[in-house]
C-alpha cells in the first residue's frame, strides 16, 4: 500500500512494505503484520493506536523530517516475538517523538541512524525483553521497562490485563503538552 491515509486496516504478508507513506502520511488503528517493514515514510507521519509485529526486519522507519514538523507515534504497540536483530522504530535526522507505546522482544527498540539524537525522544512508553532499548535516542519522561502483561502475546491479542504496569501510566501525546 502507498501514501495516504491508513484507518483501521490490516496488513498481512505482503512483502518488503506493509504501508509506504511518503510524506505527511497517516496511520491509526492498523495491525501489520508479516512483512519485511512494516511502514516507511519519507517526513512528518502520525502513526497512533496501530499494532506491527512479526515484521522480519523493521517495524516503523521514520524519515527526515522538514520545516517545523516531526514524526509522532502514540499509542502503539511493537512486538517483535522471536526477538532477534528486529528494530521496533528506526529514525533518521529531524524530529521524531514516541508516546505511550509498548516495544516488546526486539533486537533495539529505537534506533537511530545517526548520532545527531537531541530530537529523537520516547515519553511514557514500556520497555520489554529488549536486546537494547535506544540507540542513539533519548529516553523521555515516564518510561518503565516491565512485562506489559498482554493478554495473550502468542495469540496477538495485545490488550493489557488488568495488573499491567502500563494501565494508567500514560502522559500527554501532543509535541507541545508540558503536563
Amino acid at each position: 500500500y502507498y501514501y495516504g491515509t491508513w484507518i483501521g486496516c490490516r496488513v498481512k504478508n505482503c512483502g518488503i512494505y506493509g504501508i509506504y507513506g511518503g510524506s505527511g502520511g497517516v496511520v491509526d488503528g492498523c495491525a501489520i503484520n508479516g512483512v519485511q517493514k512494516g511502514y516507511a515514510s519519507l517526513a512528518n507521519s502520525i502513526i497512533t493506536n496501530s499494532v506491527f509485529y512479526d515484521c522480519s526486519d523493521t517495524a516503523i522507519v521514520l524519515g527526515n523530517t522538514t520545516g517545523t514538523g516531526a514524526n509522532l507515534v502514540r499509542q502503539c504497540t511493537i512486538d517483535g516475538i522471536s526477538g532477534g536483530g528486529r528494530v521496533g522504530i528506526s529514525s533518521q535526522l529531524g524530529i521524531s517523538k514516541i508516546f505511550n507505546c509498548i516495544f516488546c522482544r526486539l533486537g533495539t527498540a529505537l534506533k537511530g541512524i545517526s548520532e545527531a539524537g537531541e530530537h529523537r525522544e520516547a515519553h511514557y512508553s514500556c520497555f520489554h525483553d529488549n536486546t537494547a532499548d535506544y540507540e542513539n535516542w533519548r529516553s523521555g519522561e515516564g518510561n518503565i521497562h516491565s512485562d506489559p502483561k498482554f493478554v495473550n502475546a502468542a495469540g496477538h491479542d495485545y490488550h493489557l490485563q488488568f495488573g499491567s504496569p502500563c494501565r494508567g501510566t500514560g502522559g500527554p501525546t501532543r509535541l507541545n503538552d508540558q503536563d
